[in-house]
Parts: structure tokens; C-alpha cells; sequence
């Protein structure tokens, strides 16, 4: 658990901030919203730790949300009196219609906000919809939620936000920025002297259903790559208790791996204070890349085609998981092997660290088998360093499978060098001549 800030409007916040727990009192409601009721651990600890008796529980499905009629039956014989509506919260009529059915005898305290949507993609590919669908049910609710609550006596209004709003996430930057808005915007509610709390999550345990639940295999084996471990659900709700009695505005609930980010070649700027970098997994790195390119110079050109497509085959087994590298067929199409626009750009991310070019996000998409990208970045390597690896005189030009303009910049530019400079020095590395 990080705090990412420190509480504003001190005085207000500390007044409030044991006051989730306080919810049990007599003739107050709690509002949740969510996209699906199964298993709704977070509404289940608060009726059972917090004696909540009063909730009203939305989504857009209302009763034929999955498991709405299981989760009303369980709430109401624990002693609450559950109503689960359907309503869209971005838009704010929908919304206003239902806050007003609330009884005046039992008053709104505590406003948790806890749905999503994800519609992953590289930038490049985002269309309108999936940028807008992605933020209106995080930033739309979240407004709407203010603005119809803003002048009530609220005990706690917690935001549940995603850690991919702090650490990044390859192929969700819709997503990220939806989160990071709920983080921002929890703060400046804060400032106003309102409750306001931004809770993001990590990844639970797949049993935990939601959005978890619905990670495959290989999503799942791409978020602990990046450190992150799944939580059992005891962890969680936890967790959850001890956030939502902080009076910080914004909070990471998240369990992690130290040793695994410890020895990733890409850690999240966040860590960089937090996690000493293990130098034996960053030399090994190197000696990988450089073992390689050390390699590609003694062989002809047939044999830089095999050792490259060999580590292609070698990393992309190890992003997939598979054990040998010889189930990446080399006329294979990646998408049919089983990448993803997720998985493509952290194996973008690897080659090029490996073959020392900067390579685009649609790399895999532009060359999509691992023979074709094989063939390509020995292409592009004898173009750039041809006293290195030979002349490309029988080659074919350095452009993507798909035609259009040349996919590597020219640049013979060290990547640990780029990576020292300044936003000056790369633009100026950028502009032709």
C-alpha cells in the first residue's frame, strides 16, 4: 500500500476519516456502483464489518446484472435492506432520477464508485469510441457523483481507480487515463473540503470475479511481469479497511513482487526509489543483447536470419508461456500464436532492447510473422551498420510489410544514450540532417 500524496484540507479530512466505519449508524444509506454483483466481496465486508443496513447497489443491468438476485438474497439475510437498480451514471438525469429515490429518513453517507471498462489498444490504433467508452465510466460517473452529491453530508466518497493510472500499462492508455483522472479528481475534492478518495487497485485473485475474472492466461502472466502479484481476496478486503479509514486522498492497494521488479529491465519510474535494481539481472540483459549482435557479425546472411528469428521465437515463448521456443512456428502469424496488441508492445519493448533500434509499436503487426520480422531487422541492421553486418545490396528497402514510409528513424544513436537525454537533445535527434 503507497500513499502517492499527502492529505489536503487537513483539518476536514481527519474529521472524516474514521468515518466509513461509522456508516452503521441507524437511518443512513450507502450507494454502490458496479458493473456486475459477483461476488461483490467490497458490499459484503461493509454489511458484515460495518453493520451497513441501508444500500442501494447500480448498474446498467439492475436486477439482470450477474449476480444481482444472488447477492440481494445474501445481503438481506445478514439484516440489510438492499435495493439494486439499474441506471446509467454517466448520464446525470439517469443519475439524479435515483438519487432522489433515496428516503429522506435515511440519508445518503457513503458514495463508493467501483466499475470500469477496458477496450485495449496501442495509441496509434485508439478510435473515438474506445477512448470515449473507456472514460465515460470512469470520469463522467465520477463528475456526475459529485455534482449530484456535492451539497449532501457525505461520510466518505471513494473512487475505485486501477494502479495503470500510476505505473502505465502497454496498450491501455485510454484506461490509464481514465484512472488517473479518479486519482487527480479525489484530491480535488479534498481541497474543496469534501470527502474524497481514489483507491487503486491492483490485480486480485481470478476467483474474486470482476474484471479479474476475466483476464486470460497470458493477461495475467503479462501484469506479474510488470511486478505486480495477484491478491487473494482476504488481502484485499484487508487492504480495503485500512485505505478507507486513511485520510489520504489517493492510495495504491496493491500487492508486489520486490524481487521481480528488482530484476526487470523496465520498472516503472515510481519504483526506481523504492526498489534497489538487481545489477546481475541488468548484466545478464546486456550480455543477451550484446551476445547477439556480436554473434550476427561473423555469420552470412542466411545466419543472421536464423539466430535473429531464434531469439524472436525465444522471447516470444517466454511472453506467451510456452517452455520450448520451438512452439513459435517461424511462418506463424504472431496473432494467431496468440499476441495481443498488449503483448506486442512489450515485446516490442524486448527486441529492441536486444537489437539496439527503436522499433514502433505495430512492429508485430507491420512484419506479422516471426520469419518476416526476422528478415526485417537483419534488413534494417545491415542498412545502418553495414561495415558491422554486411551490405544490403540484395535486400529489399527497410519498410513495413504493409507498405509506407521507413519504420526505424535513422539513427545510429545508442539506445543508452537516447535514453540519458533530454526532451532538447531528442528533438533535435529527431529532426532530419
Amino acid at each position: 500500500m503507497i500513499s502517492s500524496s499527502t492529505p489536503t484540507n487537513r483539518s476536514a479530512v481527519q474529521e472524516r476519516k474514521a468515518l466509513v466505519a461509522n456508516a452503521s449508524r441507524v437511518n443512513s444509506s450507502m450507494m454502490l456502483r458496479n458493473r456486475t454483483w459477483r461476488p461483490s466481496t467490497v458490499t459484503s465486508t461493509f454489511v458484515a464489518s460495518h453493520g451497513v443496513t441501508d444500500l442501494m447497489l447500480m448498474s446498467r443491468s439492475g436486477m439482470n446484472a450477474a449476480g444481482a438476485e444472488q447477492l440481494q438474497a445474501e445481503l438481506q439475510t445478514q439484516g440489510a435492506n438492499v435495493r439494486i437498480v439499474a441506471c446509467d451514471a454517466s448520464k446525470i438525469d439517469d443519475l439524479a432520477r435515483v438519487i432522489d429515490t433515496i428516503p429522506t429518513d435515511a440519508p445518503l453517507r457513503v458514495v463508493i464508485s467501483a466499475a470500469g471498462h477496458v477496450s485495449d489498444g496501442t495509441v496509434d490504433t485508439l478510435g473515438r469510441e474506445q477512448l470515449h467508452a473507456v472514460l465515460r465510466s470512469k470520469v463522467d460517473v465520477a463528475w456526475n457523483l459529485h455534482e449530484l452529491t456535492r451539497h449532501l453530508n457525505l461520510e466518505a466518497f471513494i473512487l475505485f481507480s486501477s494502479a495503470a493510472g500510476s505505473l502505465g500499462s502497454p496498450g491501455q492508455a485510454n484506461y490509464a487515463a481514465a484512472n488517473a483522472f479518479l486519482d487527480a479528481f479525489a484530491q480535488y475534492r479534498q481541497t474543496l473540503g469534501l470527502p474524497g478518495q481514489s483507491v487503486a487497485w491492483g490485480i486480485w485473485a481470478q476467483e474474486t470475479g470482476g474484471m479479474s475474472g476475466r483476464l486470460s492466461g497470458n493477461d495475467v502472466s503479462r501484469i506479474r511481469r510488470t511486478g505486480l502479484s495477484q491478491m487473494p481476496q482476504e488481502v484485499g478486503l484487508d487492504m480495503f479497511d485500512k485505505v478507507a479509514g486513511s485520510a489520504h486522498p489517493y492510495l495504491i492497494a496493491a500487492a508486489f513482487d520486490a524481487d521481480r521488479i528488482a530484476r526487470s529491465s523496465d520498472t516503472p519510474g515510481l519504483f526506481h526509489r523504492l526498489v534497489r535494481k538487481d545489477r546481475r539481472a541488468t548484466a545478464s540483459e546486456r550480455a543477451t543483447r550484446s551476445n547477439l549482435l556480436e554473434r550476427l557479425k561473423e555469420l552470412d546472411l542466411e545466419g543472421q536470419r536464423e539466430a535473429v528469428l531464434a531469439e524472436i521465437q525465444t522471447q516470444a515463448a517466454d511472453i506467451l508461456g510456452y517452455e520450448d521456443r520451438l512452439a513459435i512456428v517461424g511462418e506463424m502469424a504472431f496473432k494467431d500464436i496468440g499476441f495481443d496488441s498488449l503483448t506486442a508492445v512489450e515485446f516490442r519493448n524486448r527486441l529492441q532492447g536486444i537489437v539496439e533500434l527503436r522499433l514502433p509499436v505495430s512492429t508485430v503487426f507491420d512484419h506479422p510473422s516471426p520469419a518476416r520480422l526476422a528478415r526485417h531487422l537483419v534488413n534494417v541492421l545491415r542498412e545502418r551498420f553495414p561495415d558491422k553486418y554486411g551490405q544490403s545490396e540484395d535486400l529489399e528497402p527497410a519498410v513495413s510489410d504493409s507498405g509506407g514510409d521507413p519504420v526505424m528513424p535513422a539513427t545510429t544513436t545508442p539506445l543508452d544514450e537516447i535514453e540519458a537525454m533530454d526532451v532538447d537533445a531528442l528533438i533535435d535527434l529527431a529532426k532530419p540532417g
